[in-house]
């Protein structure tokens, strides 16, 4: 079936093609009589209209583009909600892409929102691309990056203060009677989990139980692998204390501890990073850093308004810290 066209619409209702385009622009504009017209041809052609094509003729489109690692995540997956909410009542439509933690997929997805004309952009980076982003946010300002950061851009970030918060969690176990931590991490590369090993790391210095390389096992985000490391650090025997740097760290551990018939606060203590709206449904009664994610997605999404609605007027690029709760059962 042939795709009707504004042509079909204006020769089925009997006006000019620029008085369509003008009802599709603002109906309250032309002759309400010429109005009626086109809107029955429309209904009976059903004819959408080419969004696309008006965006590029008016230089920017009502859509907002995200580019998250994990929309599996608990956490991206409400701040996403959080986002569109925002974005909804401020008549802008959310884009929503998942890089799968690929650095390459990454920028694909970031050129791809742009060449559909994006107001603003909202990444959490791979941390892998920094020139790339470099460069992208030289012809392209309406950047936002959330939950991780790159320290050398001049960029907008929204993120956590996941050093302070991990010293603190570090601490918390330390006095519970912790003396040697082993630590599940996330990505390397990723800020997130730079910061929050600075945290751990600088707590146990100053408790004089420093980690050494052999006490750091590095997950990334796939279940097994964690589960794995987690068997790990259990067969070895010689740690009382599991710091997990992810929220999903805390499900390979509990995998582990069943497969050997150990558990939780007897056998080990364990805490870590979690998420308010799973801590909510389900109370954790191990001390855990809680991600707000609903936070984290109204912040970011009034940065990014608050940035394509400047109608060019500067705003320096800033870095907005939020408090996580720690959570102690």
């Amino acid at each position: 079936m042939a795709k009707v066209t504004i042509v079909d619409v204006a020769t089925r209702s009997g006006v000019s093609i620029s008085t369509v385009s003008r009802y599709l622009k603002d109906a309250g504009s032309i002759n309400p009589a010429s109005a009626a017209k086109i809107d029955l041809a429309i209904r009976e052609l059903n004819y959408i209209p080419n969004s696309f094509a008006r965006n590029l003729k008016r230089g920017s489109a009502n859509l907002i583009g995200v580019v998250e690692p994990d929309i599996s995540q608990h956490f991206f997956s409400h701040t996403i909600k959080a986002i569109n909410n925002i974005l909804y009542q401020n008549g802008y439509m959310l884009l929503v892409c998942d890089s799968d933690f690929q650095p390459r997929k990454e920028q694909f997805l970031i050129n791809r929102l742009m060449e559909q004309n994006v107001s603003g952009i909202l990444v959490a980076t791979t941390g892998q691309n920094t020139e790339f982003l470099r460069k992208i946010s030289e012809r392209f300002p309406n950047i936002v990056l959330f939950d991780r950061e790159e320290d050398s851009l001049s960029l907008d970030c929204v993120v956590e203060d996941n050093e302070e918060n991990a010293y603190r969690l570090t601490r918390h176990l330390i006095a519970q009677g912790a003396r040697r931590i082993a630590v599940l991490t996330g990505l390397a590369h990723v800020s997130s989990t730079r910061q929050r090993m600075a945290g751990i790391c600088r707590a146990t210095e100053e408790a004089g139980i420093p980690l050494g390389a052999k006490d750091t096992f590095m997950n990334g985000t796939d279940p097994e692998i964690i589960r794995t490391n987690a068997g790990r650090i259990l067969d070895a025997g010689i740690y009382d204390t599991v710091i997990f740097t992810i929220p999903r760290g805390i499900y390979g551990i509990q995998n582990a501890l069943w497969e050997r018939g150990m558990e939780l606060g007897r056998d080990i203590l364990v805490g870590g990073w979690s998420n308010r709206e799973v801590i909510r449904q389900q109370p954790a009664w191990y001390p855990v850093v809680l991600q707000n994610a609903d936070m984290m997605g109204t912040t970011v999404a009034n940065r990014i308004l608050r940035r394509v609605n400047l109608q060019g007027e500067f705003l320096p690029s800033e870095r907005l810290v939020l408090e996580p709760e720690l959570y102690l059962p």
